[in-house]
């Protein structure tokens, strides 16, 4: 009809045709429905001749659009003629029944597979085994010689990618196959490329996704192996050159390209951070950002999307934002992207996500309102414990719950435990620890399946006294992405995501899924709960096990090992402990974030320490001598490596540009007072000036600080201090006392400010004493008023340097601590008393390495561990020191020998003693051990000591 027409001279457009050709197969499909209906048996006649009809025009048109209506219909008679039937061959294919036809060319055949191909996709999940058999079918004859069109690779490559994506839709167990399909296809397309000088966008796309596919089924087959790395490298390289900026034209397919690479990059990058390896982050982020820029969508909705999936970040690493993010965000956006302001703003559209940022951020600041500006007290208000669990519940609400919400959910939950733990509230942080498990348990069973087997006993084959029966779980079994998860994400070529969709990939849930396994069995860890904390370790060291996940091994182990010495279960003790290490050896080139790998390090031998120092109290066992030395050796290590450069301490460093930039934002955003009327006389007072000329004007107008901050700073505290100053320091300290019921911080923080002062001496002991009390009182140059410093600076670093820096006290307070105990059995007073020394000054000051010099500074350091704070971030670590203190001074009254009057450590009067007991008492209500510890010797030894004394 169409030829005799065109003869004619009636002539029709293409156009015309195509929508003609296309209402044709519409109605012939619903014609088939009828038939079908009717239970007539002219179907398969009818659909090849329809086939046939449009075979004839295809030769005529080559644009001509393919007969998918027709097709999708006839999938859908077999579908439902073979809904029960387990025969693989009882249903035909096109290509079988057009077999016979002279009038069907092998290349419309060919198209008419691939439109069979994606119909029987589309119903998959209605009829999925049926489905998934009719598509191998179909796609081995596509590979056949006869259909595969020579002139073709890439049809052929492709072809071999749907197949592996359709054995993988069936489950793991043919992972091989799958792996050789796509291998097939990599080596077809690079022969392809070696030929051809210029490769199109979507035939380099194919061979990065076949890439990045292979690499996550590589994944699934082979955690171990190192090739999937290799995979992933080939991928991104192929990607970048796609991805040029300014020189794309974008254009419908350029975007559906770009939404498909999305998914797939979501994939990698979080499979590597899962992993610990972040050497290629920086190049995916950079991929991320193009990929944003060249669709025209904002960089802020990149932010907030990356934010709520957690992407910009490794597992278990201290900083929530990777600095290469910060990097390359802001070569794009300038500055202001590297300004809290700018994240929140970009968060502003979410309230959730923008509250996990503030909570997460804020963390460690539960103690620091005072000073702020409005809009920084509302943050802080913001992020209440009331206020998070309100938006959380408001997130789970519906039925069912998203898995978007889940998510949100868990990491609210996840982090307001992690502040509940750093104040102490152990009991309180467990059952919000709790509930974000069971919130990503959900979440983890809907990417993954697995089973479970049951629980067996192991016993510790040496048979060695206090020795007992461990019960272990052996974990999950057959552990794998769930078949329809992983059937999404192999659809790269026929579907396209939206950009400012959150897209959840199987691995970020499961790193979630850990970290809450984690968070959960080292609390109970901690409030003494040994058998649960034990039950969770186990099983998610056996899911890390198994995909091989060093940094989540590793850290199973290391509080595995602590579990087991409280135990005193030794040889199990050292065995996880013993593991950790090797784990950490073997994937050194993996764990590529220096400070997490440093801080493992430092933990595992720390944790070695303790157990060895254990050991040398045990009477029974030999070498006991050799356990000590061995106990020092290790705390030594940790210690040096908590103190190599990676951790400079530029918070508190006063010539390093990093506390430069944050000083000069305070001075000129506004007074360091806090009172911006008065300003510019301030900062002119700073200027070319001595202490004793102190502007009273400027004095007057500063705020009064409270009788009782200011009360411990006593003259002849002062006056301990002048052997070791300049007579000017002398008058400094008298016009101190002057005003001592006024504001004493702000004439020292004048002092501390004037770089070239003749008063204080560069590293002079006068210059620590003012910078502390200064800090304390002030906001200005103290660890206790950092906090409230940072967040008027606004910059996004200094707030991942805070975290940063309350880890690594953490920890080191820990190993100083183990150092201390090794010490004390050979009474070296004067040297446990510097480790106490040091203990104290990480906890409060702002560098944690200050070599104190002179008696008043180190006063007022044993004034500031010993006062109350509230919301204290170092609560449980705070009250281990005052009970160490407080062991030490009674030890005194209880020894026979005469007392060594080394220091300030030496002469605490018993009424403080008392107090700080009393601290201790209620700091550590939570952590059984260290509670009892406290409980007993505060109702046993302190009596004794005030009975002594009557």
């Amino acid at each position: 009809m169409f030829i005799h027409k065109k003869s004619s001279g009636d002539h029709l457009s293409e156009d015309v045709v195509r929508d003609l050709v296309t209402d044709a197969c519409t109605r012939s499909a619903f014609l088939l429905e009828v038939l079908h209906a009717c239970g007539n048996l002219k179907v398969e006649k009818i659909i090849v001749e329809s086939l046939e009809n449009w075979s004839a025009l295809e030769n005529l048109f080559r644009q001509l659009s393919g007969p998918m209506p027709l097709i999708k219909q006839w999938v859908k008679i077999q579908c439902k003629l073979h809904k029960n039937k387990d025969l693989e061959d009882s249903a035909p294919t096109l290509c079988c029944m057009l077999l016979s036809s002279a009038e069907v060319s092998k290349m419309a055949i060919c198209k008419i597979l691939e439109q069979e191909l994606l119909a029987y996709q589309e119903m998959t999940h209605g009829y999925p085994d049926f489905c998934q058999r009719m598509q191998i079918k179909v796609i081995n004859l596509l590979l056949q010689d006869a259909y595969a069109i020579e002139d073709s690779p890439l049809l052929k490559a492709r072809m071999l990618i749907r197949k592996g994506r359709t054995i993988r839709a069936n489950g793991i167990e043919a992972l091989k196959d799958c792996i050789w399909c796509l291998s097939e296809a990599i080596s077809i397309m690079k022969n392809f490329y070696s030929e051809t000088s210029i490769a199109g966008t979507p035939a380099c796309h194919q061979l990065a996704a076949a890439y990045c596919l292979l690499a996550l089924c590589t994944q699934e087959a082979e955690p171990n192996s190192e090739q999937l790395y290799q995979d992933i490298y080939a991928a991104l390289d192929l990607w970048l050159s796609i991805f040029i900026p300014d020189s794309c034209f974008v254009d419908d397919e350029f975007k559906m390209v770009s939404g498909n690479t999305l998914q797939l990059l979501y994939n990698v990058l979080d499979l590597l951070s899962v992993k610990g390896y972040t050497k290629l982050h920086s190049s995916i982020y950079k991929l991320i950002i193009r990929i944003y820029k060249l669709n025209n969508v904002e960089l802020g909705i990149c932010v907030a999307n990356l934010w709520e999936c957690r992407r910009l970040s490794h597992a278990l690493c201290v900083s929530p934002v990777n600095e290469s993010f910060i990097t390359n965000l802001s070569e794009h956006c300038g500055g202001s992207s590297k300004s809290v302001d700018f994240w929140m703003h970009s968060l502003s559209g979410s309230q959730p996500g923008l509250l996990g940022f503030q909570q997460n951020l804020t963390c460690f600041f539960n103690n620091f309102n005072h000073g702020l500006k409005n809009h920084e007290s509302d943050i802080q208000s913001a992020v209440s414990a009331n206020n998070v669990n309100l938006v959380a519940s408001e997130l789970i609400a519906s039925d069912p719950v998203r898995s978007h919400s889940l998510f949100l959910a868990g990491y609210l939950y996840y982090d307001l435990c992690e502040r509940q733990i750093c104040r102490g509230r152990l009991f309180e942080g467990l059952s919000y620890a709790k509930e974000a498990f069971r919130l990503r348990s959900q979440l983890f069973k809907r990417k993954f399946t697995f089973s479970i087997e049951a629980l067996v006993e192991k016993y510790n084959e040496s048979g060695d006294i206090g020795e007992i029966a461990q019960t272990a779980i052996n974990g999950p079994k057959n552990l794998q992405v769930h078949r329809i998860v992983a059937s999404e994400l192999w659809s790269f070529d026929s579907s396209s995501s939206n950009l400012c969709d959150c897209y959840l990939s199987p691995w970020n849930v499961l790193q979630c899924y850990l970290e809450s396994i984690l968070q959960v069995g080292c609390i109970n860890e901690m409030i003494g709960n040994g058998v649960e904390a034990e039950s969770f370790l186990l099983w998610g060291k056996s899911i890390s096990c198994s995909q091989n996940l060093p940094l989540f091994e590793a850290t199973f182990s290391s509080i595995l090992g602590k579990l087991y010495r409280k135990k005193r279960l030794w040889n199990f003790a050292e065995q996880e402990l013993q593991s950790a290490k090797r784990i950490l050896v073997d994937s050194s080139s993996h764990c590529s974030c220096i400070r997490c790998r440093l801080m493992l390090e430092a933990n595992l031998d720390q944790q070695l320490g303790d157990l060895f120092r254990n050991l040398f109290d045990i009477s029974i066992i030999n070498d006991s001598k050799g356990k000590l030395s061995r106990a020092e050796v290790l705390y030594k290590s940790a210690l040096e490596k908590l103190n190599c450069s990676e951790w400079k301490n530029i918070i508190c460093d006063a010539e390093s540009n990093v506390d430069l930039a944050v000083r000069n934002t305070i001075i000129n955003g506004e007074d360091v007072a806090g009172n911006a009327a008065t300003q510019p006389e301030a900062i002119v007072a700073r200027k070319g000036r001595k202490t004793k000329n102190v502007s009273k004007s400027v004095m007057k107008e500063q705020h009064v600080i409270p009788e009782r901050r200011s009360s411990r700073v006593t003259r002849s505290r002062f006056r301990s201090s002048q052997n070791q100053s300049t007579t000017c320091t002398g008058e400094a300290q008298i016009e101190i006392s002057k005003h001592s019921n006024g504001n004493v911080a702000s004439i020292l923080s004048d002092t501390c400010w004037e770089k070239d002062s003749s008063l204080l001496g560069k590293g002079s002991c006068m210059e620590e004493l003012t910078s502390e009390i200064a800090c304390f009182c002030n906001q200005t140059k103290c660890w206790q008023c950092l906090p409230a410093e940072i967040m008027k600076s606004g910059l996004l670093i200094y707030f991942i340097n805070m975290k940063w820096e309350y880890a690594h006290r953490k920890l080191l307070v820990r190993i100083l601590t183990g150092t201390g105990k090794c010490l004390g059995y050979g009474d070296q007073t004067h040297e446990i008393h510097e480790v106490v020394w040091q203990s104290i000054s990480v906890l409060v000051s702002r560098n944690a390495y200050t070599q104190t010099c002179s008696s008043a500074h180190r006063t007022f350091l044993l004034d500031l561990i010993g006062r109350e704070t509230v919301g204290d971030t170092f609560a449980i670590e705070r009250a281990a020191i005052l009970y160490r203190i407080g062991w030490m001074t009674l030890k005194g009254f209880h020894s026979k020998v005469a007392r060594i009057d080394c220091c300030d450590l030496s002469k605490v009067q018993l009424s403080k003693t008392v107090h700080w007991l009393k601290l201790a008492f209620v700091l550590s209500r939570e952590v059984p051990v260290l509670f009892q510890k406290v409980e007993f010797f505060y109702h046993s030894d302190l009596s004794y000591a005030c009975i002594s004394l009557i």
